[in-house]
């Protein structure tokens, strides 16, 4: 649980300035998380403000009990989801432009080197790649992971593993 339940009560009772709290608080990372699955940043900006569209309708219909870090992620990827399912071609985002927009080069490893993230990136799938975002980019516990990516921890332990020692024979 993130330490803005008060923002959420006080959100659902009215107050603007709460849900404004909660908005400039995950804005920036969800942004940087939905930019480096679409092309154009145009699209990112729209996605990012329909994750907090459907936030305040759902916090103002009294749906939603607590917030998480997993839940404004699994928000994200399902409108995705939804994109890609209206749009007939998948945009497939280079790693050039992750880089440029998501400032990811030369991040430090959970091995200790530092590396080019960008050869690296390229040697993994998209779902490699989410992984390793939402695990050391966007700071999730593999528990929050396997929320948002409907897998069991056990799986995303296993699959981020197998990730680093792949990325390992390529350093």
């Amino acid at each position: 649980m993130i330490p803005f339940e008060t923002d959420l009560q006080d959100a659902a009772s009215g107050n603007e300035e709460a849900f404004a709290r909660i908005y400039e608080t995950w804005y920036t990372e969800l942004f940087r998380f939905v930019r480096g699955r679409v092309s154009r940043s145009e699209d990112a900006e729209d996605i990012t403000q329909n994750v907090f569209i459907k936030l305040y309708t759902a916090i103002k219909e009294k749906r939603i009990t607590h917030l998480s870090k997993s839940f404004f992620f699994t928000m994200a990827r399902q409108i995705l989801i939804d994109h890609y399912r209206r749009k007939a071609t998948h945009d497939i985002i280079s790693d050039e432009t992750v880089l440029e927009h998501g400032d990811v080069s030369d991040k430090e490893l959970p091995y200790g080197d530092t590396v080019d993230i960008e050869k690296l990136l390229t040697k993994l799938s998209e779902e490699e790649r989410e992984l390793i975002a939402l695990r050391y980019w966007n700071d999730l516990s593999t528990e929050e992971i396997a929320t948002v990516v409907n897998k069991k921890p056990d799986a995303v332990r296993q699959a981020l593993s197998r990730i680093i020692k792949k990325m390992k024979t390529h350093v």
